[in-house]
């Protein structure tokens, strides 16, 4: 197609040479001229009504005449177009509802933090995706209450088994009758099989998933950020290797929202349902909360979003982050052989830390996480004795 300022001297060129020449420029210029005159008119309001379908139902009655052979509608005389404002109030709420659910699944159940009594807990386990604020909320809530602070980093919670660790922990706190707030993102996939354990709160933090998506690419930039380098790796594959949590999440999503999903389907129910069966033994064990991270906006140690850009992982204005030990090899042996001895101890006298039936594993099934065998009594006297 040539520019407009060389199109007419082609035209006529182009007649000039050929026969039939004219009869092409009259008829290229004609409809020329048709299409731009026509494009200048103003539209008809009817017109404009018939070929909008849903942006003016709104407003005022239309003419008489809506129907129009480009929409396919007959006419609409002496009818009114508009739909009641109920109808457009309903539709942008399940609209809005329909994208909640899909970026921010626990939003419709998410409470405040201040409508829970954490004073009535001796342990508060906080946990929730990575990089959605569990760091700052465990350490504004130990601030706030003066309990211990175990953050994710703490020895005592050293290991590879996530589950094992936390019971280690609960037994530690147990034996010196201490309160603490533990921090760990990594036990969202145990949750269901936490032993029921006598004033324990579970709580997971809820927060919009595209936020968090947000602050989870802040890390590993070099690696494409922490989603590509863990949360659709490693993170996933937890989830993916546990059967019993496949039907609950659709591995598409963000990791975030597969967690969320998982908490909100499968393990907050199970968790209610194995401390309504064993109520005789732990009353009130594992009771569970999820609560909103927005909700925190009124915590005397929030900061607004522009003051917090200058922070990193574990960088927050909470100092009690800043107090956890550092985890060598020589501090998590120390921690870890402690914290096991009271466990040991706690089983050998008999106080229920109830976890989950153990399941037998056939042929192909992925392994399940269950709690750990306890130690047998010669190994118990002889660490009591080394100690």
């Amino acid at each position: 197609r040539l520019p407009s300022t060389r199109r007419l001297p082609f035209l006529m060129t182009m007649a000039r040479t050929r026969p039939a020449g004219w009869v092409r420029v009259i008829a290229t210029f004609l409809a020329g001229l048709i299409t731009g005159i026509i494009s200048r008119l103003p539209l008809r309001q009817d017109s404009l009504t018939s070929m909008s379908c849903g942006a003016s139902q709104h407003e005022a009655p239309v003419s008489q005449h809506a129907g129009s052979p480009i929409s396919g509608r007959p006419d609409m005389t002496q009818q009114m177009v508009s739909a009641p404002m109920s109808n457009v109030g309903s539709d942008a709420f399940s609209a809005h509802a329909a994208l909640m659910q899909r970026i921010y699944p626990l939003y419709s159940m998410a409470t405040p933090w201040h409508a829970i009594e954490f004073s009535a807990y001796d342990i508060v386990l906080i946990t929730g995706p990575q990089r959605s604020g569990t760091t700052w909320v465990a350490c504004a809530l130990a601030s706030s209450l003066n309990y211990t602070l175990f953050d994710e980093r703490h020895p005592i919670t050293g290991g590879n088994d996530t589950l094992r660790a936390l019971q280690r922990a609960f037994a530690y706190l147990a034996a010196r009758g201490e309160k603490a707030v533990i921090q760990s993102p990594m036990a969202t996939q145990i949750l269901h099989l936490l032993p029921l354990y006598p004033k324990l709160l579970v709580l997971f933090l809820a927060r919009n998933c595209l936020d968090v998506f947000l602050s989870q690419n802040k890390v590993d930039r070099r690696l494409g950020g922490w989603t590509c380098s863990a949360g659709r790796t490693k993170e996933l594959r937890k989830y993916r290797n546990r059967a019993e949590l496949r039907p609950y999440f659709d591995d598409r999503e963000m990791i975030c929202k597969i967690k969320q999903d998982v908490w909100h389907r499968y393990q907050l129910h199970e968790l209610e349902r194995r401390r309504h069966e064993a109520a005789h033994i732990a009353h009130g064990a594992n009771l569970t909360a999820t609560v909103t991270f927005e909700s925190f906006r009124n915590h005397p140690l929030w900061l607004q979003n522009e003051k917090r850009k200058k922070l990193n992982i574990k960088t927050t204005n909470c100092k009690l982050v800043g107090q956890t030990p550092s985890r060598t090899r020589w501090s998590t042996r120390q921690w870890m052989s402690e914290a096991e001895a009271a466990l040991a101890a706690e089983q050998h006298m008999g106080r229920s830390i109830v976890g989950p039936q153990p399941v037998e594993r056939h042929a192909g099934e992925p392994r399940r996480l269950l709690a750990a065998p306890q130690e047998a009594p010669a190994l118990r006297t002889q660490r009591a004795t080394q100690r």
